[in-house]
């Protein structure tokens, strides 16, 4: 028997001061942009995020502007088979998950992310990162000096009769 888990969510980059602002989305394009088609599982694709470009053409006499206004989002969504395991702790089954997009986070400038998994076996649950406030000054170095230091927390939804309405933190990990 299989269990399907639905993840979806985003990545928040702020705009930051420096000589280029942008720069430090430019690194976040190119990190996407270099994940494989394909990958072992769990699989971090390139097809499973979406970015818009920093730098798309801008008319504003005609009323056309970029989606970007001070913050990028690339979100994200995938659906896997048994990333859990009936009895498994939900602060360690998505263990594999975690660790491959903490490392996608290590090579990124961002300031948030957040994941939502919907598991058929334990669920609702929440993952949030924040940046610590000292990394953003390597954003506006030149070439920008991506995160390596943030805190992580789990949410479980506690309201099973209403999803999404029970949040509950669990677990803090800096």
């Amino acid at each position: 028997m299989s269990f399907e888990t639905t993840v979806h969510g985003a990545i928040e980059c702020h705009l930051v001061g420096g000589e280029d602002v942008r720069l430090p989305m430019r690194v976040n394009e190119g990190v996407v942009a270099g994940l494989p088609e394909l990958d072992k599982w769990p699989s971090f694709s390139r097809g499973m995020f979406g970015v818009v470009p920093v730098e798309i053409p801008t008319d504003l006499e005609a009323g056309l502007i970029t989606s970007i206004h001070r913050t990028q989002l690339i979100h994200f969504g995938a659906s896997y088979r048994n990333l859990e395991e009936p009895g498994d702790d939900p602060a360690d089954y998505l263990g594999p998950w975690i660790e491959k997009f903490e490392t996608l986070l290590s090579q990124m400038c961002w300031s948030f992310a957040k994941a939502h998994f919907e598991t058929e076996i334990s669920g609702h649950h929440r993952y949030e990162w924040a940046v610590t406030s000292d990394q953003f000054s390597g954003y506006a170095q030149s070439p920008p000096i991506p995160a390596s230091k943030w805190d992580r927390r789990l949410f479980a939804d506690v309201d099973a009769e209403v999803p999404g309405t029970g949040w509950t933190e669990i677990v803090r990990r800096s």
